[in-house]
């Protein structure tokens, strides 16, 4: 098999498990022109291997979800990556800087942590660990160079790539990890951070009462709303990372709560 047909099936497998990719993360991932990246698609969507849109490859498997009759108002995996995108990214890039080579971290899943980790994918590591719940992650870096990966089974679900459940808790319980990156559906500052899924709200809670130091990564729009289940309190993490949007009253709230507040200029 050639190199470009290697490369293809990686592509078609890589952005089944995330739902959607850019041409411009592809060409990063692979480290190939967005050209050869474009040709690639070209081909792969004549052989019905997935969907061109504008700048992206989608998966042709997107469909409704069984999850959605559970949690109604959640989008999925590939709805969230085109979200507020840019804003994500930038959060990503800084966020990256905190990781250190010959540590053991733990990736919650998420878009943004998905962000995260593609930027982890572009730098050289002697060995750095890496837990988490994401298949999309786990794929993304389960050929990297350096980094020696853990990806925790349990109850898929499909909604967001990622397992949950008593047997993840159980997988978790036994590893330990020094710093713990997740995101939020909601950070309120009377409510805390909250998350539309029972299931992710337990686990949350276990990985926050496992790490050392807590990286919340989440852009200005989740600031002020409130999911169904309750993760932790407003001042639980030790950083908060998000973008130059945030509202001002918030930059009061973490500086009251001694939480450090970091925020990514444009």
């Amino acid at each position: 098999m050639s190199t470009a047909q290697t490369r293809r099936n990686m592509i078609v497998d890589l952005v089944n498990s995330v739902g959607s990719m850019s041409v411009v993360e592809l060409a990063l991932h692979f480290k190939v022109s967005k050209v050869t990246i474009r040709a690639d698609l070209d081909i792969l969507e004549a052989g019905k291997k997935l969907i061109r849109t504008h700048g992206n490859a989608q998966s042709v498997n997107l469909q409704p979800q069984l999850d959605t009759l559970q949690y109604p108002h959640e989008l999925s995996f590939a709805d969230k990556q085109h979200h507020n995108r840019g804003m994500k990214a930038k959060i990503a890039k800084h966020a990256v800087e905190y990781i250190n080579d010959y540590e053991t971290i733990l990736l919650d899943s998420g878009t943004t942590m998905f962000d995260l980790a593609m930027e982890i994918s572009k730098k050289q590591w002697q060995r750095l660990t890496i837990i988490t719940t994401s298949l999309p992650i786990a794929n993304l870096l389960s050929k990297q160079v350096g980094i020696d990966l853990v990806l925790l089974g349990g109850h898929y679900r499909r909604k967001s790539h990622s397992f949950t459940g008593a047997l993840t808790e159980k997988l978790l319980s036994s590893l330990r990890f020094s710093k713990l990156f997740v995101g939020a559906d909601g950070y309120h500052h009377q409510h805390g951070i909250t998350t539309l899924s029972e299931k992710e709200a337990s686990l949350n809670r276990l990985m926050l009462s496992m790490a050392s130091e807590v990286f919340v990564l989440c852009d200005h729009t989740k600031f002020g709303r409130q999911s169904s289940n309750w993760i932790c309190e407003f001042d639980a993490p030790h950083h908060v990372i998000t973008d130059d949007n945030i509202r001002r009253e918030y930059i009061t709230y973490f500086k009251n709560a001694n939480v450090d507040l970091v925020i990514v200029k444009k």
